[in-house]
């Protein structure tokens, strides 16, 4: 191992994120961290012994290390010319833990540890990062909401792409969130003290903390606000959660899984995805969406490639909600046509509340008994049937009207 000149330090480099490998032959050679305060440090490879390898580490800015991924600066360059001034050298053992740690000043790095003059960034990086680390540093479920693109640079997106995607998602989870405690309930304890508190823990489970935006293809970082613990192997409601709403955004593969949200949920929740994945497609993104849960032992990743979001819209466009219940109301009728059956009928409470349609068949022969300064209660049968993106059409029949005496 080459000596080497520096100042003897401490330096907790296990607070550090890994994000991704840039360069790596029969292992890593130059190696992309993160901080916890979102500072980005580069792990350059220089030599190794029997017992260690060292590794030469330098903070860098976003720009910087996007120039050096376009090819538009090199290594070597990078290191000289750090904002810094110096570099740190750590010699890390098979254990991974690191060893002679030194502040070292850039005119002190040793000429065989500099890359050469024409060090060219020559590769792909590899776009993944490391959410286990990240799970495990946290002690919670993480969700990654990765976004691809041909306009998306290594940790960067416009803002005016960006700005739009962050509300679609919030829209769709909380929508999600909603139905998804509503149904936990039923299974809580009757007492109502406890309720409260697993409906509070259940709201903190499906809600999620801003983390990071890291690089690579741009990606957002959340945890759940929830601080709950998990067994290992076991499912948390985190878990659970995170997964009813991956699995929605990658629903519009399957038009049988589509009708299952629409079924489960409400029509509201499939426009939202629509609307989601429609912009992903005019501004031609993709998106990879990923769950992993360290303590639970659980992981779920699904990725919608851009070309994917005209597949995925084309079949949202064949889906098509029908819904039919049944009104009660109270109130008057104020049209009506006897011949044909049509009417059409207010609430007393509410004058908003309106209902055009027809007497079904047993009803329309008694039609000429109705008197418009009465008032009835009815029962009507609504059926709506809306195709996503397209007004939604209602059809009412009233089954039922009883004359009120007051």
């Amino acid at each position: 191992m080459n000596p080497i000149n520096g100042i003897d330090i401490e330096f907790d480099f296990n607070k550090l994120i890994r994000i991704t490998d840039l360069i790596y032959f029969n292992g890593p050679l130059l190696t992309h961290y993160i901080s916890d305060n979102g500072e980005n440090y580069l792990f350059h490879w220089v030599d190794i012994d029997d017992k260690f390898n060292r590794w030469l580490v330098f903070r860098v800015d976003i720009l910087t290390l996007q120039n050096y991924i376009g090819k538009k600066s090199t290594l070597k360059n990078i290191i000289q010319n750090n904002n810094d001034g110096f570099v740190y050298s750590v010699d890390i053992d098979n254990e991974v833990h690191h060893n002679n740690i030194k502040l070292v000043f850039t005119r002190n790095i040793p000429e065989q540890y500099l890359p050469i003059d024409n060090s060219y960034y020559e590769f792909e990086p590899q776009d993944s990062i490391d959410l286990f680390s990240i799970s495990q540093k946290f002690n919670s479920g993480i969700l990654e909401f990765r976004i691809t693109g041909e306009s998306i640079k290594y940790g960067s997106i416009s803002l005016s792409k960006l700005a739009p995607i962050i509300p679609k998602i919030e829209e769709v989870r909380k929508d999600i969130a909603t139905k998804y405690i509503k149904a936990r309930k039923q299974y809580f304890s009757k007492d109502s003290k406890k309720q409260v508190e697993n409906t509070k823990e259940l709201r903190l489970d499906t809600q999620y903390d801003f983390i990071y935006s890291l690089a690579g293809s741009f990606r957002i970082i959340l945890k759940p606000v929830s601080q709950q613990t998990s067994i290992f192997g076991q499912k948390t409601f985190s878990d659970e959660f995170a997964e009813e709403m991956i699995n929605l955004f990658n629903s519009g593969f399957n038009k049988d899984i589509i009708n299952d949200y629409a079924n489960r949920y409400n029509k509201n929740l499939i426009k939202k995805y629509n609307d989601f994945i429609s912009y992903m497609n005019q501004n031609r993104i993709g998106f990879d969406i990923k769950w992993c849960n360290v303590n639970s032992d659980f992981l779920i990743d699904k990725k919608v490639a851009s070309k994917d979001t005209l597949q995925i819209l084309k079949n949202l466009s064949e889906f098509k909600y029908d819904e039919t219940e049944d009104l009660s109301l109270r109130g008057r009728f104020y049209a009506l046509n006897i011949h044909t059956g049509h009417y059409s009928f207010e609430s007393k409470d509410d004058d908003e509340i309106k209902s055009t349609g027809k007497f079904d068949e047993d009803r329309k022969q008694s039609a000429f008994l109705v008197s418009f300064n009465k008032t009835y209660d009815v029962i009507i049968k609504r059926q709506t049937i809306e195709k996503v993106g397209q007004k939604e059409r209602i059809t009412d029949t009233l089954i039922s009207f009883v004359e009120v005496n007051e």
